[in-house]
């Protein structure tokens, strides 16, 4: 994955509530470091927002224009 990447919460322009307190959650057990890996495993498996699917919207800076990217195909 690249830093230009996007998929799940984030293609979205207004978040419900849920997915508001989600991230707001995320963000306080990441500051508590390894502690809490257990429960941001869970919540990895449990929210499909989150886990990467196979396919991404690439914003690359190389192109103006967004594009889809298949990662479930072989190379």
């Amino acid at each position: 994955m690249l830093l230009w990447d996007s998929w799940g919460l984030i293609q979205r322009e207004q978040l419900p509530e849920r997915d508001l307190e989600l991230l707001d959650h995320l963000a306080r057990i990441t500051r508590s470091g390894g502690a809490a890996f257990d429960e941001l495993r869970r919540l990895y498996q449990a929210e499909a927002g989150l886990r990467v699917p196979n396919v991404v919207t690439s914003y690359s800076p190389s192109s103006q224009t967004p594009r889809t990217v298949r990662l479930d195909v072989p190379r």
